[in-house]
């Protein structure tokens, strides 16, 4: 309902309506504005060509916001006209902010707004528009004013193609001349607290128009982490931090500059700098996890930087230093690592008998599915009782090299993922040296090959299985057998991070001066072991024993020997490990040992045939005989 007055020369209008669409198209391009109800008193004056008209008092409400308005426009003929309005809300959607945006505005601008408030409200807000509309946005104050400040809540903003939003903002937005500003009081970036942010667009009409953005968010670093694989960072960097899994706290100091067009978004600039605050951080699944983590990791559009964080890792304490080369992650660490630790976490029954700390270096390349690393030590502080060559005190160096290193893996086809294989190479000074292929299993690595060389370089890697190859003055077996069975307890309170797949072949090549088995002692031997897990078989050549064997692991046991000699050779001066009598009977496997030339010292006894079978727990001897043509 309403009234109406006019004539050639101007008129007045009083309404109070409902379901009102108005059309603005030179002021407000995306007309119309619908309204739900509105009252308005407005009057217009038309002399010599010239409309002058007032709008005394308005009062609106829509579905996008509630408020009143009232103002002067003038329109001279030429020109979009000259105009003082003011404007306050009380309800406002944020969602539709941009429709509320003169037409004069880059278009580029108000897209991004468009695009970029995508949630949240006002409960105030106010519009200053004054001065000639040609002059808009008015960069100089003396040829008007454009003024729009709102008090915005529970807003989500989408400011940048690729980045991850910032959602539950309190703010005051302020639209002032060609320029936007965005100062939050309250906000979460992927649930991490932003405080001392702030948004601001300097020109919308700058050639470039560009959002900057700068803030600090706290919280838990995994938020940080998932920042950076959920943002176009993650590309810049080969998505170093893609595998990366932290606990604890942190802090993000962070600055974006990002064109607002669709097209110049690959222009975006970015500067971050996060401090770890005493976090644990695994860097991928394969490293031991990091401890005790501070300092700091800075990162830009192209780069990643690691001025310094400090650490603990098995025990010791670590430095790490790097950024990003060429496409990958390159961090140096230098640090010591405490065997005692190690032989926690590894549970190898090796590291039983080792001590002490030695200082490391390590280089390490991270890039997008796993990580190389190169680790070089003079294991200086090491004590080592294993058996030769493997001994050392303190004080004696033994350089130790690894290198771990992602293999490359074929493109996957259809529903196939990719297998992801790695290569570790080891080599202890000139004493021993090991190259293996291992493939990714869940959280494991399973071994698929091996080569490994004591006192010799390793041998050719094996199309499969692992292939062993030594070559030594003296080899105690027994005493390697004591070592390898180790302390049950620890071996069980760790994990091993790798595993040999079932069935692997094995090959074992050894040549020694000397070899202890079961306290007796063998000269220049050579012995070829080959088999598959329960069976193998060997051929021995030494002074004292010539010929093969094979031997069932299965249920109990069975050695089979087919020997041309065995004459018994002299005893260790090593004790073995004490069993009992009733134990090693029990364990004792069945046997079937026929010898040609059997001896004990100087006595010669012929041909020797033995039998036996182990019945359920109990040894049972079926057949011993002695040929001998001489009686």
């Amino acid at each position: 309902s309403g009234t109406l007055d006019a004539s050639e020369a101007g008129g007045s209008v009083r309404l109070d309506a409902r379901k009102v669409n108005i059309e603005l198209p030179t002021v407000l391009p995306d007309s119309p504005v619908r309204l739900g109800k509105l009252s308005a008193r407005a009057s217009w004056t038309i002399d010599k060509g010239v409309l002058e008209a007032e709008l005394s008092r308005a009062e609106f409400s829509g579905p996008d916001a509630t408020g009143s308005a009232e103002g002067r426009y003038r329109y001279g003929g030429e020109g979009p006209g000259s105009i003082d309005l003011g404007a306050q809300l009380t309800r406002a959607d944020a969602r539709a902010v941009w429709r509320y945006l003169p037409a004069a505005l880059n278009s580029d601008a108000r897209q991004w707004v468009r695009g970029a408030l995508k949630a949240g409200g006002a409960s105030e807000a106010a519009l200053i528009l004054k001065g000639d509309l040609a002059d808009f946005p008015f960069l100089d104050p003396r040829q008007g004013q454009f003024l729009v400040t709102v008090k915005a809540h529970d807003v989500t903003l989408d400011y940048g193609t690729g980045w991850p939003e910032i959602t539950d903002i309190d703010a005051d937005l302020r639209f002032e001349g060609a320029s936007m500003l965005v100062e939050l009081k309250r906000g979460e970036i992927l649930g991490a607290r932003l405080t001392q942010t702030r948004a601001e667009i300097p020109d919308f009409d700058a050639p470039v128009s560009t959002l900057k953005l700068k803030g600090r968010a706290e919280g838990d670093t995994s938020r940080f982490l998932k920042f950076i694989v959920d943002s176009p960072v993650a590309d810049r960097i080969d998505h170093f931090s893609d595998a990366m899994t932290a606990r604890g706290k942190g802090r993000l100091d962070i600055e974006l500059a990002i064109p607002l067009a669709e097209e110049r978004l690959g222009d975006s600039k970015v500067k971050g700098d996060y401090l770890f605050l005493a976090n644990e951080v695994t860097v991928d699944p394969a490293l031991l996890p990091l401890r005790d983590v501070n300092g700091r990791l800075q990162f830009s559009e192209d780069e990643l930087s690691i001025p310094g964080i400090k650490a603990t890792l098995a025990g010791g304490t670590l430095q790490i230093k790097g950024g990003s080369q060429k496409g990958k992650v390159l961090v140096t660490v230098d640090g010591s690592m405490g065997v005692d630790e190690l032989r926690r976490i590894a549970g190898l029954p090796l590291l039983d008998h080792v001590s002490g700390n030695a200082a490391y270096r390590a280089e390490i390349a991270v890039k997008k599915g796993g990580v190389d690393v190169l680790l070089d030590s003079d294991l200086l502080g090491v004590v080592s009782t294993l058996p030769a060559p493997l001994a050392k005190s303190a004080s004696e160096p033994m350089p130790l090299h690894v290198e771990n290193s992602l293999l490359p893996a074929p493109e996957a086809t259809g529903k196939r993922a990719t297998i992801v294989r790695d290569q570790v190479r080891v080599t202890l000074g000139s004493i021993a040296s090991m190259r293996l292929i291992r493939r990714k299993q869940g959280a494991k690595y399973v071994l698929e090959r091996a080569a490994l060389g004591l006192g010799r370089p390793a041998r050719a890697m094996p199309e499969s299985g692992i292939s062993v190859g030594i070559s030594t003055g003296v080899l105690d077996v027994d005493a390697w057998q004591q070592a390898l069975r180790g302390n049950k307890n620890a071996a069980d309170e760790g994990s091993s991070s790798s595993a040999p797949a079932p069935g692997l072949p094995v090959v074992v090549i050894l040549k020694a001066s000397e070899l202890v088995v079961s306290g007796w002692r063998y000269h220049d031997v050579t012995l070829a072991v080959s088999g598959e897990s329960p069976r193998w078989g060997a051929t021995l050549l030494s002074r004292e024993a010539a010929g093969g064997f094979k031997w069932d692991g299965t249920d109990a046991g069975k050695l089979t020997a087919r020997l041309s000699k065995w004459r018994l050779p002299g005893k260790s001066d090593r004790p073995i490990a004490p069993v009992e009598p009733g134990d090693a009977l029990q364990e004792l496997p069945a046997l079937d040992i026929v010898v040609d030339e059997f001896a004990v010292g100087i006595h010669r006894f012929g041909r020797l045939e033995a039998q036996a079978h182990n019945e359920g727990g109990i040894w049972r001897l079926d057949k011993v005989e002695l040929l001998n043509p001489a009686g």
